[in-house]
């Protein structure tokens, strides 16, 4: 999926509160060819309602968000990253 974006024109980025240091370890053992950005303050996951309720965890999605900002699709997969791929 992440080269079909690309060759789209696409940018992939990953983003959650983790830390850097986390997100190194998780780029590495998945060998993610796209950059993982924190989002320490949860910011980002409020904005896209990524929180569970009461905050205390977050769903795991994906968003295709076209040239206008718009959101044209969203996949979400909380057991794995397979399907993020």
């Amino acid at each position: 999926m992440h080269e079909d974006l690309v060759a789209g024109g696409a940018r992939v980025v990953g983003i959650s509160p983790q830390s850097a240091a986390s997100h190194r370890a998780f780029r590495e053992k998945y060998d993610l060819p796209f950059p993982l950005l924190v989002d320490d303050e949860k910011r980002v996951a409020r904005a896209y309602k990524a929180l569970l309720p009461l905050g205390v965890g977050f769903r795991r999605i994906s968003y295709l968000v076209n040239k206008d900002q718009v959101i044209a699709d969203a996949i979400e997969s909380n057991l794995g990253i397979d399907k993020h791929l």
